[in-house]
């Protein structure tokens, strides 16, 4: 489209950063050079426009795909905020996550199944719809302000402004205990 002239006709510019043949974490994919060299281009080719995920997800259940891995639903739920949040600290304005509802379909006798929506394919809700509501409800309104410095390369803190005042979001990549002080 861009390349075609149609980047005038544009409010935004999106990408939809899939990680979904990783079987790791997405702080161990290539998820925020993506991101960041997404931003290069847009400031290099339209800085006045703002940068999007539109569809981003992480499987519980595996893909239809045979190199598209599901992670099991308590890392479902911690890779769909973590996801969102490294968009957001890497530049990107907004970051949405893609499916609300897992589904299933069969094209042509093929059978597809999407095992990374937020509820099920019955709507009852899995555990990463309670993360990401948690960390919408939070971050409503938020601006990304700064990743803090822990100095650790397994600990996250990411700070956002909101109408509300100043929310830290910290993690851990090391399923040991890690302290963080602030």
């Amino acid at each position: 489209l861009w390349q075609e002239g149609g980047g005038d006709y544009c409010d935004i510019i999106s990408i939809h950063n899939y990680q979904l043949d990783k079987l790791a974490a997405p702080e161990k994919t290539a998820i925020v050079d993506e991101y960041k060299a997404f931003v290069e281009w847009r400031d290099k080719n339209c800085p006045d426009k703002p940068v999007w995920d539109s569809e981003i997800c992480w499987l519980s259940e595996p893909w239809s795909a045979p190199d598209w891995y599901g992670h099991g639903e308590i890392a479902h739920a911690q890779y769909t905020v973590r996801g969102v949040l490294l968009g957001l600290m890497s530049g990107m304005e907004k970051v949405i996550y893609f499916p609300y509802h897992s589904w299933r379909m069969e094209v042509n006798e093929l059978k597809y199944s999407h095992g990374g929506g937020l509820v099920r394919y019955d709507f009852d809700p899995r555990i990463a719809f309670a993360s990401y509501y948690t960390m919408v409800d939070l971050l409503a309104e938020a601006k990304f302000v700064r990743r803090i410095d822990l100095a650790s390369e397994t600990a996250y803190a990411l700070e956002f402004k909101t109408p509300m005042g100043v929310v830290t979001v910290a993690w851990t990549t090391d399923e040991a205990t890690e302290y963080i002080t602030f």
